[in-house]
């Protein structure tokens, strides 16, 4: 049954409910105002209505302790290899082999991971008793992704569920989900001049398309390297446009080979069999099929329309295409034409996380290696990684980061307005969950909580705690609060990212393998690194490095809160002090895990594009 609160029905009265699901208090109001009895307990990991006394709630976490999604990952993991490997060597039918492999290891790796967090919140009473689910219903796509309840998409085939869907407009307003971004002045600031030659050379070319220089490439999806790269192209008078693709059509109306569809079968179920509750997982092995075969389906019909438009696209004997990162289906289809008409694809890093990250070093299907014919890194670690994963190209070559890294040191403010700032990478994953993380919700909180009030609450110097710029619940992150409240906390609330702040800290504090990591590295600030083995740990390799470059807690260590709330409580100039010792560690460390030292990122990796032209 289906009572949606923006079509103005009521919840009836002779539905004797058992439970509610909700992770939104307003909404919650509007569905107590529509009949919903308030004296439902309510299941949910949101730690706003976990942490407000007003309502009656029980922690729907039994199943998301930090080692059951370990667990989770492992099975996760191993099923998307063992998927791989069966297709790519027994699979031959009309899909290319590769790519079919490809696109199952993702469907799993990738696709599935956002049903895990809600498939093992519910229990297999849930699917019988009678149970209502509240949440809030947003017109935008990417808002829905986020905050629609994610319980809903297992609990399809349960005729017991009541379901509330409150519309956006009679909720509090909400921007995106993502961080924004700052206004183009400033923006301008940290700019160099590869950002000003990309966009000027870009539009030179996009208005004279008759023309194509010494040679022309192409831009699919952008990042500071790929700008850097392509303005060092542009100076050495190649055209560079922006590819621009066909748009997609209808899938394919044509049946899935059944034998892929039982591969999966075959790799997920028996690994992910006693992880959940036998109801979610059955609904999760639907999920997983559906998802696969319109996969199959999209890359199919993707390819089609590609090979029919690529002999008249114009972009038939370019030097080639770079792009950021490229994972979806169609996406696939799009590396199989180009390679088939000898257009080679330029990958480059996203940033650094994969070469330092125990988590996400273990996701093998989605690193540039897999979507690109020549991966661009910006360091020996990764260069190392993409050569031996086994997966896609082994052609890898380090050219360092780009110079926007380093523009971090020489934007700054006034050395007297310099404080310590607390860059916080802990983001709730609500409804559409990712493994690497590794704690569920109420406990990331707990974490980040103890953290604002017994260490950098009980400081002798004031701290700016900047909260990370992207949300996952309609209501406000309990967290903050917590941090007004202490005397010498303020909260940074205009959600830019840390690229655009550095120069306002005296020093930082930031836990996680997560790409934060490179941006305080090289803003040359003192960073104390917050390391926690449950939470985005770092890999052995790293760890070793980090912890003779820089200050490094581990979080499961006993007196982990007042060893670090001590050592933060020392003069900024015995900080410095410490740090500087640290130096010659830290270059090496540099060297290793996030960039070549030497600039010129964008000119090396041109190179060596013109190099394996000639």
């Amino acid at each position: 049954m289906s009572v949606e609160i923006q079509h103005s029905e009521e919840i009836h009265d002779d539905i004797q409910l058992g439970r509610i699901y909700a992770d939104s208090r307003p909404a919650l109001e509007q569905a107590y105002a529509n009949g919903a009895s308030r004296d439902l307990r309510i299941r949910t990991i949101a730690p706003a209505l976990l942490n407000d006394p007003t309502f009656v709630t029980e922690v729907a976490d039994e199943s998301l302790s930090a080692s059951h999604i370990w667990r989770l990952e492992d099975n996760l993991y191993a099923a998307a290899q063992a998927l791989f490997d069966d297709i790519s060597k027994t699979y031959q039918g009309p899909v290319n082999a590769e790519d079919a492999a490809l696109i199952g290891a993702r469907t799993i790796a990738a696709d599935l991971q956002g049903y895990l967090f809600p498939a093992a919140m519910l229990r297999e009473r849930d699917y019988s008793d009678q149970t209502m689910v509240v949440t809030p219903f947003h017109a935008r796509e990417d808002q829905r992704f986020w905050f629609h309840a994610g319980v809903l998409n297992l609990l399809n085939e349960a005729v017991a569920v009541t379901k509330v869907e409150v519309l956006a407009g009679k909720l509090p307003a909400i921007d995106a989900p993502q961080p924004p971004d700052p206004s183009l002045l400033y923006r301008l600031r940290h700019l160099r001049q590869e950002a000003y030659v990309f966009k000027l050379g870009i539009a030179f070319w996009e208005k004279f398309r008759n023309r194509s220089g010494r040679g022309q490439f192409f831009v699919l999806r952008e990042n500071e390297l790929v700008r850097e790269t392509v303005a060092a192209l542009l100076m050495r008078g190649y055209a560079v446009r922006r590819l621009a693709l066909p748009k997609e059509g209808e899938a394919v109306d044509e049946d899935v080979d059944p034998g892929l569809s039982e591969k999966l079968r075959v790799a997920l179920e028996t690994r992910m069999e006693g992880l959940f509750s036998p109801s979610a997982h059955r609904a999760l092995m639907t999920i997983a099929i559906e998802r696969f075969e319109q996969n199959l389906k999209r890359y199919r019909a993707c390819l089609a329309r590609l090979t029919d438009w690529l002999p008249r696209s114009g972009i038939q004997g370019s030097k080639g295409i770079l792009t950021n990162m490229i994972l979806g289906p169609d996406h696939v289809a799009l590396h199989r034409a180009l390679r088939s008409n000898g257009i080679p694809v330029y990958g480059f890093q996203h940033g650094v996380t994969t070469e330092i990250s125990t988590r996400q070093s273990r996701n093998v299907f989605i690193q540039e290696d897999t979507w690109s014919d020549c991966v661009y890194a910006f360091n020996d670690s990764m260069t190392a990684y993409c050569r031996h994963s086994g997966i896609g190209t082994d052609k890898c070559v380090t050219v360092g980061a780009p110079k926007v890294y380093r523009r971090l040191k020489t934007v700054s403010s006034s050395a007297d307005d310099r404080k310590l700032w607390y860059i916080s990478t802990t983001i709730y994953q609500g409804n559409a969950a990712r493994l690497h993380r590794g704690l569920a919700d109420p406990e990331q909180f707990r974490r980040e909580a103890d953290l604002l009030q017994s260490v950098f609450g009980r400081l002798p110097h004031d701290v700016i705690y900047k909260p990370y710029p992207a949300f996952r619940y309609v209501d406000e992150d309990p967290a903050l609060e917590i941090a007004e409240q202490q005397r010498n906390i303020e909260v940074y609330r205009q959600g830019f990212d840390f690229r655009y702040l550095a120069g306002a800290a005296r020093a930082l504090v930031t836990a996680g393998a997560t790409s934060t990591v490179s941006w305080c590295l090289m803003s040359g600030l003192p960073m104390v690194f917050l390391d926690d083995p449950d939470c985005m740990p770092l890999t052995p390799d790293a760890r070793s490095a980090f912890e003779e470059s820089v200050f490094l807690f581990d979080r499961s260590d006993d007196g982990f809160l007042d060893d670090l709330r001590q050592f933060l409580a020392q003069p900024h100039e015995t900080l410095q002090s410490l740090w500087k010792e640290k130096a010659a560690a830290r270059r090496r460390m540099i060297a290793q895990f996030i960039s070549d030292p030497a600039p010129g990122a964008g000119a090396r990796a041109a190179d060596h594009i013109l190099a394996m032209e000639t």
